[in-house]
């Protein structure tokens, strides 16, 4: 890691990152956490982050403070200070750039896509801002997603989930794009956080984002 580089805990990479590192080949032989290792991989994958995640400060801010971006996450607090907090970051979101979506995915009307969440039983896993974990802990609270997500990424995931994400227990379902596109523009009408956001990033940056 070059000198200019902020200073991490390899350690504390690994276990954001999701891998589990070896006694004696360290980072260089990290593998994929599994259910041997005690560890349920019930976290997404962390892959190609730059193509799903807006921008690299929501990751500090979700690592620094992730009780405050999401009242019943499952996330537990790291013990991890700004510095590597930026450094783990900085790795996840590393990666060429996003190439443009082929779909257009703009566009939509939030309130038919509000209706459409209602009607198409996203609720039946999904909720939104409450305030304790649900017992289903592979969907997550829908919370924030607007300054979490990418709209080109969010599109893709709705139109074919297991494209990203083999193993989720995300559901293929039948919208034409004029229906996802709607059910987009709702999802990310929602930006509970982004004042935890703008806060971390002030406080570690003296900037505002």
């Amino acid at each position: 890691m070059k000198k200019s580089c902020v200073p991490f805990s390899p350690l504390a990479v690994a276990l954001v990152v999701g891998l589990g590192v070896t006694a004696t080949g360290g980072l260089a032989r990290a593998r994929p956490l599994t259910v041997e290792d005690g560890l349920h991989p019930i976290g997404p994958p962390l892959t190609a982050l730059h193509t799903k995640v807006t921008n690299a400060d929501w990751i500090v801010a979700w690592l620094l403070k992730p009780n405050r971006l999401r009242l019943n996450q499952h996330m537990s607090k790291l013990r991890i200070t700004a510095a590597e907090a930026r450094a783990v970051a900085a790795h996840l979101y590393s990666g060429p750039p996003p190439t443009a979506p082929a779909v257009p995915w703009k566009g939509g009307d939030a309130r038919k896509g509000e209706q459409l969440f209602v009607a198409r039983g996203c609720r039946g896993c999904h909720t939104i801002g409450a305030t304790v974990p649900p017992e289903w802990t592979r969907a997550p609270d829908l919370a924030g997603i607007g300054i979490k997500l990418r709209g080109d990424w969010l599109f893709n995931w709705i139109k074919s989930p297991r494209t990203y994400n083999p193993d989720t227990a995300m559901p293929q379902v039948t919208l034409n794009d004029d229906e996802i596109r709607n059910l987009v523009a709702f999802l990310l009408s929602h930006r509970e956080g982004a004042a935890v956001v703008a806060k971390v990033v002030k406080r570690i940056t003296g900037t505002t984002t």
